[in-house]
């Protein structure tokens, strides 16, 4: 028997965040995906903007825009100071976003947004069925 052969090179491995796009294009339109990533920026937001979170919070995915709402302006002039680390690390966890819009927008306490007048609370807090479906299984490990 003889001894396996290796590659003289071993490929680089390829980051997770830029498989996730990918992935999830397989098996969702265009605007799940956007929902998902704005999902995951939501639960995250904490973490990638620090105390700032408090008075912001990511409302919208759209394209490669991630739309901000901001409480006052005082939050928006600070936030505007953060936002080259904060789309460096937008950009690890999806590749896909190259800009952060920021918008002035009402907050209930405790940093979520108001919904706005055109929407009821209720669809401002629901989920479309399909994508609690993809989440439920990615969560899983289906």
């Amino acid at each position: 028997m003889s001894d396996p052969e290796f590659p003289e090179k071993i490929p680089d491995a390829i980051p997770v965040s830029k498989l996730r796009e990918t992935f999830l294009s397989a098996f969702t339109s265009e605007s799940e995906v956007q929902d998902i990533t704005l999902l995951s920026l939501q639960s995250r937001w904490p973490d990638i903007v620090g105390p700032i979170a408090r008075h912001s919070y990511p409302a919208e995915v759209r394209g490669h825009r991630v739309y901000v709402r901001i409480e006052k302006a005082v939050y928006a002039q600070d936030f505007n100071l953060i936002i080259p680390q904060v789309l460096r690390v937008l950009k690890s966890i999806t590749p896909s976003i190259k800009e952060i819009v920021v918008q002035k927008g009402r907050f209930e306490p405790g940093g979520r947004e108001v919904v706005r007048e055109e929407q009821t609370q209720e669809q401002a807090n629901t989920i479309p069925t399909d994508v609690k479906m993809l989440l439920n299984e990615f969560r899983s490990g289906k």
